[in-house]
C-alpha cells in the first residue's frame, strides 16, 4: 500500500470509531445502565401516597343473610363488605387504585419488584368470606386459591379478557390459576355455594396497583417520575368519577386522574366521597 492510501484508510478508521465513541457517548443514561450512579437511579422513582374518606355519617354494614352452612359460618358474625368506612377516620377501605396504561403499553419497572414478578398471589376462603376483599394481581403471577376453612367453597371468576374459572374448592386444599391479559376493571369473585361470599379481582401487566386499608389511605411505591394517569374505583360506584378536596370538587371522566409523579414522596391528598356516590 503507497504512503498516501495508507494515510487515507488511517483517517477513515480513525474517524469511524471516533463516531462511533461519540455515539455511544451521547445515549443516554437510560440504556447504558451500569454508567448511572445510586443517586441518578433513586432520582427516576417516586412513592404515591393518599387517602379517600367518606363525606358523611359512617354507615352501619349489614348483618348478612346465611343461606347455608350457617352453623359453621354463624361463629364468624359476618357483615357486608361492599362499603366499609372507618368510624374514627371516615377512610373508605378496598377503594382500588391503579396506572392506567394505553392497551399493548407498559411503564418501566423498578428492580424492585422483580422478586414477587412471578410470586404466587393468596386468594384465601377463610372464615366464610374471600380474603382479602380486593385481591391485584400481575398478570406474570399465579393466583394461588385456598380453602382454610372444614367446608367445601367455590372460587368463581367472571374475567372478562381472561378465561373466566370456577375453581372448586374441598376443605383445606388449594389450586393455582393464572391471567395473562389485563383487565380493565376488577372482575367479581364469587362462591355459589355461599351466595354472601363476593370479592373482587384486578389483573394488571405491572405492579402499581393498591387498595386502600381500613382508613382509606394507600402507597403506590417506586413508580417511574412523569405524568401517569390513574384509575380509581370502588365496588359500589364502580368507577370513582367525583371528588372533592378542601371544598374543591374535581369531576374525574371514567375515573381517571392525571398525577405527575416526583422522584421520592409525593402527596396525592386527602379526597372525600360524596355518599351519594354509593346509594
Amino acid at each position: 500500500m503507497s504512503g498516501s492510501k495508507a494515510i487515507g484508510f488511517v483517517f477513515v478508521v480513525a474517524t469511524f470509531c471516533f463516531a462511533g465513541f461519540a455515539g455511544w457517548a451521547g445515549h443516554s443514561h437510560d440504556h447504558f445502565v451500569g454508567t448511572v450512579s445510586a443517586e441518578e437511579a433513586d432520582a427516576k422513582w417516586g412513592d404515591l401516597s393518599g387517602q379517600f374518606i367518606y363525606g358523611g355519617e359512617p354507615p352501619v354494614p349489614e348483618a348478612l343473610e346465611l343461606n347455608k352452612d350457617a352453623e359453621f359460618c354463624g361463629p364468624f358474625d359476618l357483615h357486608s363488605e361492599q362499603l366499609r368506612v372507618d368510624k374514627e377516620s371516615r377512610g373508605i377501605a378496598n377503594v382500588v387504585i391503579w396506572l392506567e396504561m394505553p392497551r399493548r403499553q407498559t411503564p418501566p419497572i423498578h428492580e424492585s419488584y422483580a422478586e414477587s414478578a412471578k410470586a404466587d398471589v393468596l386468594l384465601a376462603n377463610k372464615d366464610c368470606r374471600f380474603v382479602p376483599h380486593v385481591t391485584t394481581l400481575r398478570t406474570t403471577q399465579k393466583l394461588l386459591i385456598k380453602n382454610d376453612d372444614k367446608i367445601a367453597h367455590n372460587t368463581a371468576a367472571y374475567l372478562k379478557r381472561n378465561l373466566p374459572f370456577n375453581a372448586v374448592s374441598p376443605p383445606e386444599t388449594e389450586d393455582r390459576r393464572t391471567a395473562r391479559r389485563v383487565e380493565r376493571a376488577p372482575a367479581k369473585v364469587s362462591c355459589s355455594i355461599h351466595a354472601w361470599m363476593t370479592g373482587w379481582l384486578l389483573v394488571q401487566d405491572h405492579p402499581y396497583m393498591a387498595v386502600t386499608d381500613k382508613e382509606g389511605r394507600f402507597t403506590i411505591k417506586n413508580l417511574p417520575a412523569g405524568e401517569w394517569t390513574f384509575h380509581v374505583w370502588h365496588e359500589v360506584p364502580n368507577d370513582v368519577t367525583a371528588a372533592s378536596q378542601e371544598s374543591a370538587s374535581q369531576t374525574w371522566k371514567k375515573g381517571l386522574v392525571t398525577v405527575t409523579v416526583k422522584p421520592g414522596e409525593n402527596d396525592f391528598g386527602q379526597w372525600t366521597l360524596d355518599p351519594k356516590l354509593f346509594k
